[in-house]
């Protein structure tokens, strides 16, 4: 990127290129037309100076002069995700890269270039502090970041403005994503790191976020009603509880939860509401009689649920990703209900693999999670090979944890691949996590 003043011109350098990985016959294809769709924001107010326009680049490096440009702009590159390509990019002149992508998360008009920038910022951030030395406790979210959250939530109200776009805007990337770019996984910081970030954000956002969530509550006696608008508003409305749960341990948030989830009157609402619930309620303990709260709003769901099958497999579901201490012992219990049936693909994955999608807990050093994923895999191997094969990929990625973690997972592959008349297909996907 380059700016005369002189000339109050903006020039913006475009280079195309492949991956070394990538076979010789498409390197040879070069160069592919690519539809870039740029807009330039002024740095100061974060106005548009020039609206959304589209590049055909189409060559392997090619400039794109802009005129009467009265200052040097912020670029925002690539938006409605006009290509299915990975930008890499300078920033502007004095502004760093952390800058860049907060006055984007900030000011953007494009919805999905907003998105972006808050991810990446968010990912930059998590990982920063789980990657490195220095104390989570300690961790500071810069000022700028926290304001350009305030904008989007102070946008929230705009008719304009589609909500659920907000609400992905607002959230944190979640722990597979941040797990899957870390080279050598520290379990425990990563997990802290996320935790920390979030609650930062909620406890300097919590007046803000409150009033977000009151506004975007349904109104007493309201029919519920399937439509963009309304999908926005639960979805926003979901997203501000689910930071407001980090907030005073939960306590706040406990309430909350339950008075929406008995005034629910869509599956939108129950299902997050009473996650947020069981979540809370299993950190707080007696506390506020959470415990009783939990227990009625599950028994209430449950029994609500009837023979719907599906919506049983999200009552085990939201027990299984549960985030408290003891959660597998729940887990391991549900495993004994009636309703649960291992043979059942939808049910076991419903309970078995979210309990292992829920990373803080099956990666518990003391390998309690390891061992009853095998357990589980032996058990529905007899019966359904296919669904066992896949459970076991949770292993996959055993060499990248820290060395006691590491050596546990693959013992629980070795255990898996010494078992008798273990499937072939089983066989298959233990052996290639071993050999990886």
């Amino acid at each position: 990127q380059q700016y005369d003043p002189s000339t109050k011109t903006y020039s913006l350098t475009l280079h195309q290129s492949l991956p070394s990985q990538q076979s010789e016959d498409v390197t040879s294809s070069l160069p592919l037309p690519i539809p870039v769709t740029i807009g330039l924001l002024h740095r100061t107010t974060g106005q548009e100076i020039l609206p959304s326009t589209v590049l055909k680049f189409t060559e392997k490096e090619q400039t794109f002069t802009f005129q009467n440009i009265e200052m040097s702009p912020v670029l925002s590159i690539l938006r409605d995700f006009s290509a299915p390509v990975q930008v890499i990019s300078s920033p502007p002149e004095s502004m760093t890269g952390d800058e860049e992508l907060i006055f984007l998360m900030a000011h953007d008009t494009d919805s999905f270039n907003k998105w972006d920038a808050g991810n990446r910022y968010y990912t930059r951030l998590i990982l920063s502090l789980a990657e490195g030395s220095e104390s989570i406790d300690q961790c500071v979210v810069p000022e700028s970041f926290i304001e350009a959250i305030r904008i989007i939530l102070q946008s929230a109200g705009n008719e304009k403005v589609d909500q659920s776009l907000t609400a992905y805007a607002l959230q944190l990337p979640d722990l597979t994503t941040l797990l899957n770019q870390m080279k050598k996984i520290d379990i425990d910081r990563l997990v802290a790191a996320r935790k920390a970030v979030k609650k930062a954000v909620a406890e300097r956002l919590q007046a803000e976020l409150m009033k977000v969530y009151e506004a975007t509550g349904a109104k007493e006696g309201a029919v519920y009603e399937f439509s963009p608008q309304e999908v926005g508003r639960r979805r926003l409305h979901s997203t501000c509880l689910d930071f407001l749960s980090s907030v005073d341990s939960g306590r706040i948030a406990a309430k909350l939860a339950k008075k929406q989830f008995d005034s629910a009157n869509c599956m939108t609402d129950k299902l997050s509401s009473l996650a947020c619930l069981v979540s809370c309620s299993g950190r707080l303990g007696l506390e506020l009689g959470c415990v009783q709260d939990k227990e009625e709003a599950l028994s209430k769901f449950y029994t609500d649920a009837g023979s719907n099958a599906l919506v049983v497999n999200k009552w085990f579901a939201i027990q299984a990703m549960a985030d408290y201490d003891g959660v597998l012992d729940d887990v391991k219990r549900l495993k004994t209900h009636p309703d649960f049936t291992i043979s059942n693909p939808n049910r076991a994955r419903s309970l078995i693999s979210t309990f292992c999608g829920n990373l803080a807990h099956f990666h518990s050093p003391d390998g309690q999670g390891y061992r009853f994923l095998t357990d589980s895999v032996l058990e529905i191997d007899r019966v359904n090979p296919q669904v066992a094969a896949r459970m076991v990929s949770s292993f996959a990625q055993w060499k990248k944890f820290d060395v006691i973690r590491a050596e546990l997972m693959r013992l629980e592959l070795e255990k898996i691949l010494a078992a008798e008349s273990l499937s072939s297909d089983t066989f298959e996907v233990v052996n290639r996590c071993l050999k990886k």
